[in-house]
């Protein structure tokens, strides 16, 4: 009865002929300042119920902002069952290390292990990040 629908990142209630995300359009942060707990608030008062892909593509937007992105992404896997992609951990790993975040690349790396999930690619990320 009083069932809400959550929507997804590709869904916009304000217009029913948009169906994508502008990829052109930087996400605005405007909670990067707040801390993480605040910032995950705003992110689920959203109501967005995000896939893998999705999580992918808000990473490819954000290498200007690691914070936040890192926020998110953590965020992120909460809706995922903790199950993020190789490519997301791979772009976290990459964006950690061309903003020069080596301590938390290494972290990043670390949880990559944990999981199974290092690969060449990582490496690779890690090695450029470095030059």
């Amino acid at each position: 009865m009083g069932e809400t629908k959550k929507r997804t990142l590709h869904e916009d209630s304000s217009s029913p002929s948009s169906s994508k995300v502008d990829p052109y359009k930087k996400p605005h942060f405007s909670s990067a300042n707040k801390p993480s707990l605040s910032v995950e608030k705003v992110l689920d008062d959203t109501g967005i119920r995000l896939s893998q892909q999705d999580v992918e593509e808000v990473l490819k937007l954000s290498y200007g902002f690691p914070g936040p992105a890192v926020k998110f992404f953590r965020w992120s896997g909460h809706q995922l069952n903790d199950k993020h992609s190789p490519y997301a951990w791979n772009l976290i790993v990459e964006m950690l290390g061309k903003n020069r975040l080596f301590d938390a690349m290494r972290n990043a790396i670390k949880s990559m292990k944990d999981e199974g999930l290092l690969s060449l690619a990582t490496f690779a990320f890690v090695f450029s990040s470095y030059c």
